[in-house]
C-alpha cells in the first residue's frame, strides 16, 4: 500500500469535509422540484424558460430545474418553440401574451413538471401548466 504524500492529507481532508457537509444540507424529500417538461409536446404542451421566481431574476444563463421550498410560489415564464412549433403556430401576433404566470402550491418530495399549453384553435394563445407531478423518487 502507497502512502500519500504529507502535503496531499490537508487537500483531501479538506475535500472530505466538504462532500460531507454538502451532502448533509441536500435532504431532496424537504423540498420540491419544479423543472421544464420537454416530453408534452403530444399534449401541445411546450417547454418553457422559467424568467423569475416569487418576483426574483433567475441567475443567467436560465436552468431548467429549480429546487423550492414548500409553500405557494409565482413563476413568470416565456413559452420556447422549436422550429416545427413556430411554423405551426404562424406569424404571432404582437399583442398576444409573450410571457405567463404560473401560481403555483408545491409540496416537499414532489416533482412538478411545467411548461405552455397552446391553444389548438388559436395557435398564438398558451397558457402555463403543470404537465404532471411525480414523487421525487418516481421514475
Amino acid at each position: 500500500m502507497r502512502a500519500i504524500p504529507i502535503t496531499l492529507r490537508p487537500l483531501l481532508a479538506s475535500f472530505a469535509t466538504l462532500l460531507v457537509l454538502a451532502t448533509a444540507g441536500a435532504d431532496a424529500s424537504s423540498r420540491a422540484i419544479v423543472t421544464v417538461a420537454y416530453d408534452g409536446v403530444t399534449q401541445q404542451v411546450h417547454p418553457v424558460w422559467i424568467q423569475t421566481v416569487d418576483g426574483r431574476q433567475q441567475p443567467q444563463p436560465l436552468r431548467d430545474t429549480l429546487w423550492l421550498e414548500p409553500g405557494k410560489h409565482t413563476l413568470r415564464l416565456a413559452a420556447r418553440f422549436d422550429d416545427n412549433a413556430v411554423a405551426r403556430r404562424g406569424r404571432i401576433d404582437s399583442r398576444a401574451p409573450q410571457h405567463g404566470v404560473l401560481e403555483i402550491q408545491v409540496e416537499a418530495g414532489k416533482r412538478y413538471l411545467i411548461g405552455a399549453k397552446v391553444d389548438p384553435r388559436n395557435a398564438a394563445d398558451w397558457t402555463p401548466v403543470v404537465l404532471r407531478v411525480e414523487d421525487v423518487g418516481a421514475r
